[in-house]
């Protein structure tokens, strides 16, 4: 196998997944960028936890990464336009995994050419409270390669995402301290120290009832600060400090009944007069709104994929993206050439301008027309909700 094959480098999948972070994403943050290295070669450990959707984000990291998938993803054309990588078969998805000692050869060689292999333990996702279990192929890998080796960087990575299926919600990538490895250390201990590597920038709870609550006081922590959230959720999830417990169970018992306007899962009050943010948000609607309508036929087929196709939380993102981008693209194409053949390009340009600004602005008017109905609604509720705040920043500053 030549070595062009083995890489399966991609300029075509670097755009592209960037174009789908853009558009999917409002902000992807990167925290730990000068743990990683300058050139390969680089094995990334990944966290997995919102289906192929992690592979797209995570490039964000390392363009030309070369990921290890399940042959299954590229069966189809969509698949191949999609992802690309090293494909392993297994068993459990009823293939035949005979080849998979070849594929670890293959990544091996990946590495010795200098290229950055990304892993993910898991081998699939969950948006559940803890990791899944680490299965030893990023292990066997390291341990085969260190055995002829000694240069390999070796990194860790964890995604924290604000609401993993939510249109233009926030992500943040964790990359770890580089682990090392000693050149006798048995694939034991090499698994063992993966895994302590990746819980560190992960974050366990003991239930999914924790981690609700810690994803709320993650993002609570962020609203007017500095803060971010993975490493407030990070925190959270070394122990949740019972003050915080104590002021959720109040705000429970003092907003049981309401119908109250969430923005990620929480429910936000204006600082200030509500009809501020009732006028900012309506200046925003009627600013995204043409871009809606330039934009419905795709966002709708995105928005009923991911309530029909998806079978888990962890995949409506994907379903949306693998859908919408699609329609996106063709539909687009053709407003292009039935603008420009009309010779309409002021219509086309301001279609297109509309639908950025959409984009632009989706996020921040979701936010404020949440915390404009809350203000207008239940505006009784807007001290407490704010006590509540202001015990999440004191709990995690103190």
């Amino acid at each position: 196998m030549s070595e062009a094959i083995v890489i399966r480098k991609s300029t075509w999948h670097a755009g592209f997944h960037a174009l789908i972070r853009s558009l999917y994403y409002s902000r992807v943050t990167v925290h730990g960028r000068e743990h990683l290295p300058s050139h390969g070669p680089v094995l990334l450990l990944l966290l997995h936890r919102n289906g192929g959707v992690d592979g797209f984000v995570y490039r964000a990291v390392w363009p030309q990464i070369c990921y290890t998938l399940k042959a299954t993803l590229r069966k189809s054309l969509m698949g191949r336009i999609f992802f690309n990588g090293l494909e392993i078969a297994r068993s459990d998805d009823g293939a035949d995994a005979s080849e998979n000692l070849a594929v670890i050869e293959q990544c091996v060689t990946v590495l010795k050419q200098g290229a950055c292999l990304g892993i993910f333990p898991e081998g699939t996702s969950k948006l559940g409270p803890a990791h899944l279990s680490f299965r030893s192929g990023a292990a066997r890998i390291a341990s085969q390669y260190r055995s002829q080796r000694d240069d390999l960087c070796v990194v860790p990575c964890g995604i924290h995402y604000e609401r993993a299926w939510a249109f233009r919600s926030r992500v943040e990538i964790v990359i770890g301290s580089p682990i090392s490895l000693d050149a006798t250390a048995s694939l034991g201990s090499i698994r063992k120290e993966f895994t302590i590597a990746l819980e560190q920038v992960g974050a366990n709870f003991p239930d999914a009832a924790t981690q609700q609550i810690a994803e709320r006081f993650a993002y609570m922590a962020t609203l007017g600060t500095s803060h971010s959230y993975a490493t407030v959720l990070q925190q959270l999830a070394r122990g949740i400090p019972a003050e915080l417990h104590q002021g959720w169970d109040a705000w429970e018992k003092t907003s049981c009944g309401r119908s109250l306007f969430l923005h990620q899962g929480v429910p936000l009050f204006p600082l200030r007069h509500a009809w501020l943010y009732v006028l900012a948000g309506a200046l925003m609607f009627l600013f995204i709104l043409p871009g809606v309508i330039v934009q419905a036929l795709p966002l709708s087929v995105a928005a009923i994929a991911g309530k029909t196709l998806s079978d888990d939380t962890n995949v409506i993102a994907l379903w949306r993206i693998l859908t919408g981008m699609p329609i996106a693209l063709l539909w687009n194409l053709l407003l292009l050439i039935l603008l420009a053949w009309n010779g309409s390009w002021l219509l086309l340009c301001g279609a297109w301008c509309s639908s950025a600004l959409t984009i632009l602005l989706w996020y921040r008017c979701k936010k404020t027309l949440v915390v404009a109905a809350n203000g207008l609604f239940h505006r009784d509720l807007r001290e407490a909700a704010q006590k509540l705040h202001a015990l999440v920043l004191h709990s995690l500053t103190s």
